[in-house]
Order: C-alpha cells, then sequence, then structure tokens
C-alpha cells in the first residue's frame, strides 16, 4: 500500500531533522578545526552562506555547542569584543579524535551513493 503524501512529508522532516543535527555538530568541530577563532555568530554566517536556507537558527547552534562542550570535544571561552561577551568556540585533543572519526564515518556512508549516482533516473524508478 503506498504511503500518503502526509506521511512522506512527516517521515522526510524528521530525517532532515535528524541529519542536519548531526551535520551540524560535524560542522562546528570542523569550523573550530579549520578556523583559529570561531564563534557562534559568525559560524552562523558561515552556514547560511554554505546552508542556505538549511541553516539552524543560533539556539540551534548554540545547544549543539553546549552538547559538544559537554562531551569534552570543545570548549568555549567568553571574551569580550566591543564591549559584548562573545563565546570562542576550541576544539581539544578529543575533538580532534571524533572529528577524524565522524569524517571517515561519513566517507563510508557517501561511498554507497557514487556507484550509482549517475545511473539513478527518477523518471523510470518501478513500481511495485
Amino acid at each position: 500500500m503506498p504511503s500518503d503524501e502526509s506521511s512522506i512529508k512527516d517521515y522526510v522532516a524528521s530525517w532532515d531533522g535528524r541529519l542536519r543535527g548531526t551535520l551540524l555538530e560535524l560542522a562546528i568541530l570542523y569550523q573550530a578545526a579549520f578556523f583559529q577563532d570561531i564563534y557562534p555568530y559568525s559560524l552562523k554566517k558561515k552556514l547560511n552562506n554554505d546552508w542556505g536556507n538549511h541553516a539552524p537558527p543560533l539556539p540551534t547552534i548554540y545547544s549543539s555547542i553546549n552538547r559538544l562542550e559537554k562531551a569534552k570535544f570543545i570548549r568555549t571561552k567568553n571574551e569580550i569584543i566591543n564591549s559584548r561577551i562573545q563565546k570562542r568556540i576550541e576544539i581539544v585533543d578529543a575533538g580532534w579524535t571524533v572529528l577524524e572519526k565522524m569524517l571517515a564515518e561519513l566517507k563510508t556512508f557517501l561511498k554507497v551513493f557514487e556507484y550509482h549516482e549517475k545511473e539513478l533516473d527518477f523518471t523510470k524508478r518501478r513500481r511495485r
């Protein structure tokens, strides 16, 4: 029995949320490793440029930062810049290790799509 449009929409929205959450944490670790000084707002601007409409809101970024800090993969330091408190994100040794493992896993998972991506034609998909 084919799924109705509502259940497809709900499923894709749920999957999209989980995927974005995981990729956001990977992006935070990656940006903290790549840039010496990364701040939540500058991270938000970078994600807006790269992800467009898929970029998460700033409170979601802060939640992910807090989760990564609690896991001891990053540390944050409050700094005063232009009379405002800014939270600087730094990756720590455990963060480097988890980043390396996450990137390796991502590459492994993406390999499943490499071979048939050009052959995949949704207009000719099989109906059962």
